[in-house]
């Protein structure tokens, strides 16, 4: 067994101070670093004080934490990859829970209690190679803070990926603001930017189910459905109820020649607001 631990920094460079030398301790085959043309010149940090470490920059207008990831896979060359955020600081003794409780078919995630237990953590998991590259990655399409993660998850699991937890002791994030989170996103709202997420993400997880042989959603579909999510969604959260988007989509069947069956979907969906 053997793994590849990426990462991904953007401003970050403090915390990938305090964080690295436990990453080094947990004993990766390789440590991959993505400069997502950081200002804080953590290229030049790394050369300098950590040379064993692999740096690759990517350029790119915007920061897009799911294309990072893939860039930072896209240069793994171990069996598994372990994507960790440059907040997190991980337990010496996960290598070896790890190397006991290692199987094939799983990723590996922190446990959590409930939906805000470990919020933070939520992004770091390992996975085997060969299923991150049979889900096609992270979906690229995601902008903004949060809800890749989730994705991905969902994903791995639609090709038969079991999770298992690791346990909260062995990974754990550095405290920071939600300011310093969404500093180099266009929307600062994380709530806003929550309710995209989601609606983008209930809205692909419905037509994949309908498509059970499809492992993701062509490029142009996931565009289109996250536009129209994200014009509709509007700031006055007050007033924010109505349609978001309506997807029509077609799939063919076998039929005797010359024929064949065609079947369209149509999936809409509205934001509604609970009553007291």
């Amino acid at each position: 067994m053997s793994i590849s631990l990426v990462t991904t920094c953007k401003g970050r460079l403090e915390h990938l101070k305090t964080t690295i030398n436990s990453w080094i301790d947990f004993g990766p085959d390789e440590i991959i670093v993505v400069d997502a043309q950081c200002p804080d010149g953590t290229k030049d940090w790394l050369a300098a004080n950590h040379p064993e470490v692999q740096c690759v920059s990517l350029e790119t207008p915007s920061f897009r934490v799911a294309q990072s990831r893939n860039a930072g896979a896209e240069s793994a060359t171990s069996d598994y990859i372990f994507f960790v955020d440059a907040d997190i600081v991980l337990s010496k003794e996960l290598k070896k829970w790890i190397e006991e409780n290692l199987k094939l078919g799983s990723y590996y995630s922190r446990k959590r209690n409930n939906a805000y237990d470990g919020i933070h953590e939520q992004g770091t998991v390992l996975c085997h190679k060969s299923d991150f590259k049979k889900i096609e990655g992270y979906d690229t399409t995601f902008s903004g803070y949060g809800g890749e993660d989730h994705d991905f998850y969902f994903k791995l699991q639609r090709i038969g990926a079991q999770q298992v937890d690791v346990p909260r002791e062995y990974i754990n994030s550095l405290s920071h603001s939600d300011e310093m989170r969404t500093e180099f996103y266009e929307e600062k709202n994380k709530f806003k930017q929550s309710i995209i997420n989601r609606s983008y993400s209930a809205i692909k997880a419905k037509i994949l189910s309908e498509r059970p042989g499809l492992g993701e959603l062509p490029k142009a579909t996931r565009n289109q459905i996250w536009h129209e999510v994200s014009t509709n969604i509007k700031p006055d959260f007050e007033n924010l109820e109505g349609p978001l988007t309506s997807i029509k989509f077609s799939s063919q069947k076998w039929a005797p020649e010359p024929y064949y069956l065609e079947i369209n979907h149509q999936v809409s969906v509205s934001i509604k607001r609970r009553r007291k």
